[in-house]
């Protein structure tokens, strides 16, 4: 879960540096990928009995507006290519 989870902003970062904004979004898909990799793993440790189900609930609500925002800044960066 730690790899997965700080994935998310590594693959922002690195994308970001990236000179051609194509590369830039191959990036923001790998973090969404790391996003609902981290959900993954959130939901496993719920069923396990390592986290709290309201604590699943709180993290849900985070990732869900996370997932928004990749997915506006994926659309945003494809109109700005065209």
């Amino acid at each position: 879960m730690q790899r997965a989870s700080s994935s998310i902003g590594a693959n922002i970062a690195e994308g970001f540096g990236r000179y051609y904004k194509k590369d830039f979004i191959k990036f923001l898909y790998n973090a969404r990928g790391s996003l609902n990799e981290t959900r993954h793993f959130l939901i496993l440790s719920t069923k396990l009995k390592y986290l709290e189900p309201k604590t699943l609930e709180q993290f849900e609500k985070e990732i869900k507006n996370l997932s928004v925002k990749l997915n506006n800044l994926i659309s945003a960066i494809y109109k700005s290519i065209k």
